[in-house]
């Protein structure tokens, strides 16, 4: 078959980017530069897909697109006031406390609708802020991030939600291999329907499951050899239905010695939770539904 769009899931219904590229330095920290798309729509739409289309691959390291609904994106924009659009976050956060998100990418994952009779709400009004992390190549670069939008026909029957399990005290010692451990309690019945686990370099393993209240379990994912850039988002082939009580734990394992060919540093030096790619991550990513009353 022949596709006459570049996009996976054909035209989006809308394609969100900043007005002009992106102008990014040499060398340096990694930067997180927030472009702010200002939701015009009187209306709800109810987001199915998204799909992101990197401008330069080899500095754009994830993106995340945040819902901002209470209109402090735009402030943050005129404040930065450096000649180029956006504004810049520190430690990866939007700057702000986002009423939601649409999700992300990161390298390998792939545009997939959720599922059916769910999508992600994108009320009136909420700008969307799409966070772009770039690592510097040591040449000057470009990008003009695309995200493509895909919205529902009809207001779905469930919210899709986004929900992150992390381990914010993670402490990697060097010469070390060293495991770690997550858990997200249910306070409430929920419907698991896909899980994205995230780690940088040094990341060797991961696997999750649901522990319900009577103590039996059901895995979610299970990584063996965890390759950066090989991130996927696993859509379970059966949603699972936790009832208030459940757990979701998430372990993990990291490999912070010289025999790990992915080190970034030689030596090798401690490491903690950070949003630099020499910096660690142990983070889930799930997409969830509350249950419905």
């Amino acid at each position: 078959p022949t596709f006459s769009s570049d996009w996976s899931l054909g035209e989006p219904d809308l394609v969100i980017q900043p007005t002009r590229d992106f102008k990014l330095e040499a060398e340096g920290e990694d930067v997180y530069r927030n472009f702010v798309i200002r939701n015009e729509s009187k209306e709800t739409r109810w987001v199915e897909a998204m799909d992101v289309k990197p401008g330069n691959k080899k500095v754009v390291h994830h993106v995340i697109v945040w819902l901002d609904g209470m209109n402090k994106a735009p402030k943050l924009e005129a404040a930065q006031n450096d000649g180029q659009e956006g504004y810049v976050s520190s430690g990866g956060g939007a700057g702000f406390l986002p009423s939601g998100s649409l999700g992300g990418w990161a390298p390998g994952l792939r545009a997939r609708r959720v599922a059916p009779e769910t999508a992600f709400k994108l009320a009136p009004g909420a700008n969307m802020v799409v966070q772009v992390h770039y690592h510097k190549s040591g040449k000057p670069e470009s990008d003009r991030t695309r995200v493509g939008l895909y919205f529902a026909k009809e207001k779905p029957q469930r919210e899709m939600r986004l929900a992150w399990i992390a381990n914010f005290m993670l402490d990697l010692p060097a010469d070390k291999v060293t495991p770690t451990r997550a858990v997200q309690n249910f306070p409430t019945a929920a419907t698991v329907y896909s899980v994205m686990p995230h780690m940088h370099l040094l990341g060797r393993k991961m696997k999750a499951w649901v522990e319900f209240p009577d103590g039996s379990t059901k895995p979610l994912v299970q990584v063996d050899d965890w390759d950066f850039n090989w991130q996927f988002n696993y859509t379970l082939k059966e949603p699972i239905k936790a009832p208030a009580g459940s757990k979701l734990i998430v372990e993990g394992e990291f490999d912070n010695s010289a025999a790990n060919p992915r080190n970034p540093s030689n030596p090798p030096r401690r490491v903690r939770w950070g949003e630099e790619t020499t910096d660690e991550m142990f983070l889930l990513v799930t997409s969830y539904t509350l249950a419905t009353p």
